[in-house]
């Protein structure tokens, strides 16, 4: 049973990204309102005129990042 746990554990940490930062780096643009269930009408339509596909988020490799 260690010896699985090991070997389980072992696994995930090689298939892991979720410490690496450089798969971060570059420019992201707002696509989709991830919780839509949880805004009302007004708060949507000002999302989607005002920042889907309009709002660019740039994240630098020194910890920088530019809001366009």
């Amino acid at each position: 049973m260690k010896l699985l746990s090991l070997v389980f554990l072992l696994t995930i940490a090689l298939c892991s990204n979720a410490q690496k930062t450089e798969s971060l780096i570059g420019k992201w643009v707002f696509k989709d309102v991830y919780n839509k269930d949880e805004l009302d009408n007004a708060e949507l339509l000002a999302l989607r005129l005002h920042v889907i596909g309009k709002l660019t988020v740039e994240l630098k490799s020194s910890g920088e990042f530019r809001v366009i």
